[in-house]
């Protein structure tokens, strides 16, 4: 699932390689958590600016999971 979210923000959005992170370190107080996917800004290549986590349909829904990233981030934007 991954790997197909990957192919399609770097082949059909264009993202560079060189401004995705796979499984990205996020620290949320003291815990060390890792986001699936972080793309990073153009022009600041260590602020994150987009957050991607991926779930499997089946599994419940990772949105609380996802704020609390963009919150420890800073991100702008989540998928």
């Amino acid at each position: 699932m991954r790997q197909l979210y990957l192919a399609r923000l770097m082949g059909d959005y264009g993202y560079e390689c060189r401004r995705v992170a796979v499984e990205h370190i996020v620290c949320i107080g003291r815990a060390k958590k890792r986001a699936d996917i972080v793309i990073f800004d153009e022009k600041r290549a260590t602020a994150p600016y987009i957050v991607v986590e991926v779930k499997a349909p089946k599994l419940k829904d990772g949105r609380e999971q996802l704020e609390s990233y963009l919150t420890a981030t800073g991100a702008p934007m989540g998928i």
